[in-house]
């Protein structure tokens, strides 16, 4: 099985405007649909000033626990430039609980929607600090300077379940053999 981390809250929003609302990390949470195998209608947006300047959105992840395990662990994104423009960027960005980037990588755009997926190696996952206050950054690009949309449609972390402890019963069976011995 997986934990999955979901956007919990608006951090840094920028220019990126939301489908409905103003909770941008409500349009990218998904959790129901990722579970579910179904995509919505909600998403953010967030269309180039014609100079290729980068776009950043920050949103902070609800907590997983930790896995005790460095495989596994990924970042997925479900996005597209809208117009199918060469030249769009999409860089996704994990940072861990202390500010500083456990990975990031580009995707290049796809004027349908596609899910993009940042794979962790085993470094990266053990490297990870902290669990409960992870943050993605999605900061799109438009290298053509042609003024397209991105939209992002959902985004999460997802890694293990965390491991299962063994019960104290089993513990103190074990106990008691010891002693018996």
């Amino acid at each position: 099985m997986a934990q999955y981390a979901y956007p919990d809250a608006d951090t840094s929003v920028g220019n990126w405007a939301a489908s409905t609302g103003s909770n941008r990390y409500a349009m990218i949470d998904d959790a129901y649909d990722v579970a579910s195998g179904t995509a919505d209608d909600t998403s953010i947006s967030v269309s180039d000033d014609s100079m290729s300047t980068p776009e950043a959105i920050t949103v902070s992840l609800s907590a997983v626990t930790d896995p005790s395990s460095a495989t596994g662990h990924s970042v997925v994104v479900l996005w597209n430039d809208g117009g199918g423009m060469s030249g769009i960027n999409l860089n996704v960005s994990l940072l861990d609980s202390d500010g500083g980037a456990v990975k990031n990588e580009d995707f290049n755009a796809s004027s349908s929607p596609e899910t993009s997926t940042m794979t962790l190696n085993t470094d990266q996952a053990n490297g990870i600090s902290g669990y409960d206050n992870l943050r993605l950054v999605l900061t799109a690009t438009d290298g053509g300077a042609t003024g397209t949309t991105t939209s992002v449609y959902r985004a999460y972390f997802t890694c293990p379940e965390a491991a299962s402890s063994t019960p104290i019963a089993a513990i103190a069976m074990n106990t008691y053999r010891q002693m018996r011995n």
